[in-house]
């Protein structure tokens, strides 16, 4: 055991790391005027910032839709019993969503359940992740200029992602992205304490409960501990954690509850997997119709995403890496292909249209900003082989778990990953072209809809049950749409609420 500069005592393999030397030509941003770059890196991060405040201010409704009248239940429950309990733990379709249940509860107190600061808060929320990621990347490679991260501003803030950013119900799944980067970041440090492993671990619980995405927060930090060789007794905390947690979620969970047909993805294999490449394909925005066949160019832009993906997990996931920045996009790639498999079980029986759906771009788009992040990196230049009965000990054990990826010549590595980097650079001007018109046409369908439900819901008594269920929730019945209507009348919430600087 050493001392590291911050007073902590760390293994010797949680030293921090010294600046490695990189190999590769010169990148033509170093022969850029130093203006030029500065200028192009403000674009480059203000306007997807701008394009996507704008879509969510030009299209928010504050309207209770969809899945969010159950969030009236819990408000309700709020009313009789100071910590509801049994409402924050109650299970919606597959789901465990204790803690934007509590943010809900919070939401009715002050701002009288104003979707606007819900859907804003989702925003905020989003911001925060993609700063937090970009930085602890920028932290394992500091001579990458900032000008190289403005593609992952432009893949996580697409406009593909719509449905989540004009429903409040989807800030859950903003809860659980900067969950995820707050546990990522803090189990990325150059040095592990128990402070920040056990502050990771919250972030990851505080994840887990708040939908069952977020349980796929502790696989992806599994992979940071075994890259960056962290001690076993943080690796097996971390898989008592986990368990822990998943029992937890899972305890008295009903799995079949939101998924009438459990079993379809395991006796339809093709279709399964086509939702399955459809589904990371379509982070490029295309919606379809229920019933309506998927496109053949979103299908095959799926299967090189997921090619690329499985190819980066192999040759470079293998060998563990200290140093470097590239395990953190491995990561993304992990939460990013284990999302659409669970989609992929729980709505593949829905076949293109489930797998086209615009929420799901939130964690889909993981996939190829993984593999930016992987890449986008010059590599370090290969350490002289150490002599010595020690160099021996640690080949044994880190360089042969890489035995796979070192059977291929260097200069054929560095001939494979200049290939990626124009396939995934290709890929995200694809993504960005295509998702921005579409991205825009499904905001401006999705405000005219709930536009529509804002008299029905304000009146909702003088219209029929038909037109009541479909402007407020086509899945539920017009009783129990009009029960939740008086509620939120009673208590002065959302558009029955008076006074208030956003309407």
């Amino acid at each position: 055991m050493s001392q590291s500069t911050d007073g902590v005592l760390v293994g010797p393999s949680e030293h921090l790391p010294s600046a490695p030397s990189v190999v590769g030509s010169a990148r033509l941003v170093d022969r850029l005027s130093p203006r030029v770059v500065r200028v192009s890196t403000a674009v480059g991060f203000g306007a997807p910032a701008i394009a996507y405040l704008w879509m969510f201010v030009h299209y928010s409704v504050n309207i209770v839709v969809g899945d969010q009248w159950d969030d009236v239940t819990v408000i309700r429950a709020s009313y009789h019993q100071v910590i509801p309990w049994e409402a924050l733990w109650a299970q919606h379709n597959e789901n465990r969503m204790f803690f934007p249940n509590l943010l809900v509860i919070a939401l009715s107190r002050t701002t009288h359940f104003n979707v606007h600061i819900e859907e804003l808060l989702g925003v905020l929320l989003l911001f925060a992740a993609i700063a937090l990621l970009i930085w602890t990347h920028k932290r394992r490679t500091p001579d990458t200029p900032w000008l190289y991260y403005c593609p992952v501003a432009l893949l996580a803030l697409t406009l593909a992602q719509w449905e989540n950013t004009l429903w409040g119900f989807q800030v859950a799944w903003y809860m659980i992205l900067l969950a995820l980067v707050v546990a990522l970041y803090l189990l990325d440090r150059p040095s592990m304490t128990v402070l920040a492993f056990a502050g990771a671990a919250t972030a990851s619980f505080v994840g887990s409960l708040s939908s069952s995405q977020g349980l796929l927060i502790w696989p992806a930090g599994l992979v940071l501990l075994y890259h960056r060789r962290r001690s076993w007794p943080f690796v097996v905390t971390w898989c008592v954690a986990a368990v822990g947690t998943a029992a937890l979620y899972l305890h008295d969970l009903n799995l079949q509850k939101g998924n009438s047909a459990p079993h379809y993805a395991s006796t339809h294999l093709v279709a399964s997997v086509k939702f399955f490449l459809f589904a990371i394909g379509d982070v490029v925005g295309v919606h379809l119709n229920f019933g309506q066949s998927g496109s053949t160019a979103v299908l095959a832009f799926g299967a090189v995403l997921v090619v690329v993906a499985v190819a980066l997990l192999v040759f470079y996931g293998i060998r563990p890496d200290n140093d470097g920045p590239a395990p953190l996009g491995l990561s993304l790639i992990v939460v990013g292909l284990l999302f659409a498999a669970t989609v992929t079980q729980g709505r593949s029986l829905f076949g293109y249209f489930g797998a086209s759906a615009s929420r799901y771009t939130t964690f889909d788009v993981l996939v190829p900003l993984g593999i930016y992040l992987t890449v986008v990196a010059r590599r370090p230049a290969p350490a002289p082989s150490p002599a010595g009965t020690g160099a021996e000990v640690d080949r044994s054990w880190e360089d042969r778990m890489g035995e796979r990826a070192d059977r291929l010549p260097r200069w054929a590595d560095e001939v494979a990953l200049r290939w990626i980097r124009v396939v995934i650079g290709l890929a995200i001007v694809i993504q960005v072209g295509t998702s921005i018109p579409l991205g825009i046409q499904g905001a401006r369908n999705n405000y005219v809809y709930q536009a529509q439900a804002v008299p029905v819901l304000r009146n909702i008594a003088h219209y029929p049950d038909g037109y009541v269920a479909y402007h407020l929730y086509v899945f539920s019945n017009a009783k129990f749409l009009r029960a939740q209507a008086a509620i939120l009348e009673v208590h002065h919430l959302n558009i029955f609420a008076t006074g208030g600087i956003w309407p």
